[in-house]
């Protein structure tokens, strides 16, 4: 009988270790699972709006203000006069190809009359002053003309275009309206067709 309480003894002893040992794992793996399981997010927050630009001119965009008067162009810098259209006048004036002092011009703006002639525009919102450099084409004969520039109703500022000079002529168009350029002969020959008055590049600057 004291065999068999001894054996007893023992086998309880085993089964309890068994079952600690089978405990343990258990409870390892459950552990591991739940580590095994865990999802790290990564949270992106949404960019900046962009942000709005004052034209300046109490417009609402970049492409235009309340009137639909387009103020973006005037942001990059100049407004060629050649891309504008024309309110009066303009018959004999043309927008084309001229060579003044060796150097070809191929979107300048020329008088071809013989002549008086004038052209008027409308001034781009936000512009301060208007510019060009004047001169007679390379191929006109030895005379001379006078250019005329007027803002609105204001003083008529007057320039002599003779061959081989490029003079600059700026006027300040800030507070007008519309811009009026003209050219005169001094000794108007209506059989002169060879003489052109070339304004290379006039722009309205900011």
């Amino acid at each position: 009988m004291a065999r068999i309480g001894l054996v007893g003894a023992i086998v309880t002893t085993l089964i309890t270790a068994v079952a600690g040992v089978f405990t343990a794992y258990f409870a390892g793996r459950e552990v591991g699972g739940n580590e095994a399981a865990t999802v790290t997010v990564t949270e992106t927050a949404a960019p900046d709006p962009p942000a709005v630009t004052d034209t300046g001119a109490g417009g609402t965009d970049a492409a235009g203000d309340e009137q639909g008067r387009n103020t973006a162009v005037a942001a990059v810098g100049e407004i060629r006069l050649v891309d504008q259209t024309a309110v009066d006048g303009g018959y004999d004036f043309d927008i084309g190809s001229a060579t003044v002092l060796r150097q070809e011009y191929p979107d300048a703006l020329v008088q071809s009359g013989p002549c008086e002639a004038a052209i008027t525009y409308n001034i781009p919102a936000d512009v301060g002053e208007f510019h060009t450099e004047v001169a007679l084409s390379d191929s006109s004969p030895n005379t001379s003309r006078t250019l005329l520039t007027q803002v609105d109703d204001g003083p008529v500022e007057r320039t002599k275009v003779v061959p081989g000079v490029l003079s600059e002529v700026t006027v300040d168009v800030s507070a007008g309206f519309r811009i009026t350029l003209a050219v005169e002969a001094d000794d108007c020959d209506y059989w002169d067709g060879a003489t052109f008055t070339v304004l290379p590049n006039p722009v309205f600057r900011p």
